[in-house]
């Protein structure tokens, strides 16, 4: 697994937590997602709510495998941004985007998340 995060402060924060829970199949890349596409690329591929949907399908589905799903978490403006990125979605190919909750045993409000599967 591999974590994708710009800022030192995070990326110090990431590295005490993965010593310390001994998780030995964790890198940390100091990076942006958009400067990562020729370097990195996964099945799936999760971002926080960092930019609209729009902006962030840029950043991170060159960095989605063929057949691979990127994993947008986003709050309760998922749909209207589902709907703006419409265009971007299709200048991607992208054969599916779906909106689901998770978690709503356990939060309140439950997180949302816009999963976009990119063609084989």
């Amino acid at each position: 697994m591999t974590l994708v995060e710009p800022q030192l402060r995070r990326v110090k924060f990431l590295t005490e937590v993965v010593a310390e829970l001994g998780l030995g199949n964790v890198e940390i890349c100091r990076s942006r997602a958009e400067d990562c596409a020729k370097k990195l690329s996964g099945d799936v591929v999760t971002a926080r709510a960092v930019a609209p949907l729009e902006r962030l399908l840029s950043w991170c589905l060159p960095l989605v495998c063929s057949g691979g799903r990127l994993l947008a978490i986003k709050g309760e403006s998922a749909q209207t941004e589902l709907h703006a990125a419409r265009q971007t979605l299709r200048k991607h190919r992208i054969r599916q985007a779906r909106i689901f909750q998770c978690g709503a045993e356990y939060l309140n409000p439950p997180v949302t998340v816009i999963e976009v599967t990119k063609a084989p």
